[in-house]
């Protein structure tokens, strides 16, 4: 079987690539922009609450988006958090 090239890739390497400075700068507005959210709209939320949330999104995520990139079906993680959260 021959193999053909893919359509996109000549496409894609038309554009240079993103800087990373770009998802640095993306990701510092997004958590000031949080910080600021839950100090002004009185939620509750400590602001250690935040870092601890993303950490565990962190970890989670590569998981999470692996199963369903495999297999289609989204990956139920409810039952886990419930027990992280003592209910």
């Amino acid at each position: 079987m021959k193999h053909m090239p893919m359509i996109l890739t000549g496409i894609i390497q038309v554009y240079a690539e993103v800087p990373m400075w770009w998802y640095i700068l993306t990701f510092v507005g997004s958590f000031a922009m949080a910080m600021a959210t839950l100090y002004t709209g009185h939620s509750g939320l400590p602001w250690w609450g935040l870092i601890v949330g993303l950490i565990i999104a962190t970890i989670f995520l590569p998981f999470v988006i692996t199963v369903y990139a495999i297999t289609g079906t989204p990956a139920l993680i409810e039952f886990f958090l419930g027990r992280v959260n003592g209910v």
